[in-house]
């Protein structure tokens, strides 16, 4: 007859055992929070805006050579819904709305950036085109 070891008991698992230490399991990326509370996204994540990475919209436009394409092309892929710019200003002003500022940040930030000698006010008289009432109808047609 053999001797049949006594059963061992099971070993503890080390989050038992640790002190109030929070460690992230392997290959995750920590979450970390601000002074007030609110959780910022892990540094490695890419903004995204209205769907889009901020590196698609830069391959989006790179075959673009002109500002103003890329500035209309960003703000009409942005802004797909009509009733997203319908009636408003780029800015708020003369007490209509103001569309999405995050998107139209995003809009200069990229167009800026592929075109760095291009000023706000130059994005900003192009994109202003696409807002006039007169330039909604005929993209009705």
């Amino acid at each position: 007859m053999q001797h049949q070891k006594p059963a061992e008991e099971p070993q503890q698992s080390t989050l038992s055992t640790c002190s109030n230490e929070i460690t992230s399991p392997i290959g995750t990326t920590p979450i970390e929070q601000n002074q007030e509370g609110t959780v910022n996204t892990p540094k490695n994540e890419e903004r995204v805006v209205a769907g889009y990475t901020m590196t698609q919209l830069e391959l989006k436009c790179s075959h673009l050579e002109s500002f103003s394409k890329v500035a209309t092309l960003l703000f009409r892929t942005l802004f797909k819904n009509p009733e997203e710019y319908i009636g408003k200003t780029l800015t708020g002003a003369s007490g209509k709305p103001a569309v999405d500022q995050e998107k139209l940040g995003v809009v200069y930030e990229i167009t800026k950036k592929k075109f760095p000698g291009i000023t706000s006010a130059m994005i900003r008289c192009r994109l202003s085109d696409i807002l006039k009432p007169s330039r909604q109808n005929l993209k009705k047609n």
